[in-house]
């Protein structure tokens, strides 16, 4: 990695500060960062400068700044593993890629899977078909093909078991490719995988296509995206305030 930063990588960082700060929630490494910067900057300029030229108060006062420097650079190293910082760092680092840097300051959530069975170890995990996919892939975990006829439905298992954290869903939804090219979709769609779910996942797919689909052994069928739950606290109330719309319902803003 090329240790100097060069002026374009910099100016996209600072276009992209907004966006980061929106993902960014804790700012303390941010600001922890900044001041390790100052503080080593300032004790540079007291080094080149040398202290005995500054009198008793930058005898005073460089202590002190070591201090924080110190304490800074403790508190950035027990953040090492903080995609967070990664990104700032790699970022000023000028790292090749820096859209790819940014994207690991997304947050993540480990989910554990497990195979139901071990007959099917070769077909794989769930997995992002690109770096910017929001859904994992999710396969067919079959021996037989299975033929869903036009205008039907039929439930295709996947083997795989999930411990998802509490606070979280897993939503299975259809793929684009399978709707647009043979029609097929979820007829739960999208399917909600709870939190405190451990059976298998199973995939109803519906074919509204014109033929009938057949589905084989390893063939992705769904995706499944990880989301975040709010739980909702009902008040029960005898006035909700009015809006605009009020009661207008289905096609009442009409089709043109």
């Amino acid at each position: 990695m090329n240790s100097k930063i060069k002026p374009q990588k910099l100016l996209i960082l600072i276009k992209e500060y907004e966006r980061l700060n929106k993902i960014i929630k804790n700012k303390w490494n941010v600001f922890s960062i900044w001041v390790s910067t100052i503080s080593l900057a300032i004790i540079m300029s007291f080094v080149l400068f040398e202290i005995n030229r500054l009198g008793n108060i930058g005898k005073i006062i460089f202590p002190f700044l070591l201090i924080i420097l110190l304490l800074e650079i403790y508190l950035i190293a027990k953040n090492y593993f903080d995609s967070k910082l990664y990104i700032i760092i790699s970022a000023l680092l000028n790292k090749d890629d820096l859209g790819q840097t940014i994207s690991y300051l997304i947050d993540s959530e480990k989910i554990k899977i497990k195979r139901v069975s071990k007959d099917y170890a070769d077909i794989p995990l769930p997995e992002y078909a690109t770096e910017g996919s929001s859904g994992l892939d999710l396969r067919a975990a079959i021996d037989n093909e299975i033929v869903i006829p036009k205008g039907g439905y039929e439930l295709v298992p996947t083997n795989l078991k999930v411990e998802i954290p509490y606070g979280f869903e897993i939503q299975v939804r259809p793929r684009s490719g399978l709707a647009s090219k043979y029609g097929i979709g979820l007829l739960n769609s999208p399917g909600t995988i709870d939190s405190d779910y451990r059976g298998e996942i199973k995939v109803i797919l519906f074919n509204f296509g014109k033929e009938d689909f057949v589905v084989k052994r390893g063939d992705r069928i769904a995706q499944i995206v990880l989301s975040k739950v709010y739980k909702a606290e009902i008040v029960e109330s005898d006035d909700l305030n009015e809006t605009k719309r009020n009661e207008g319902g289905f096609g009442h803003t009409g089709i043109n």
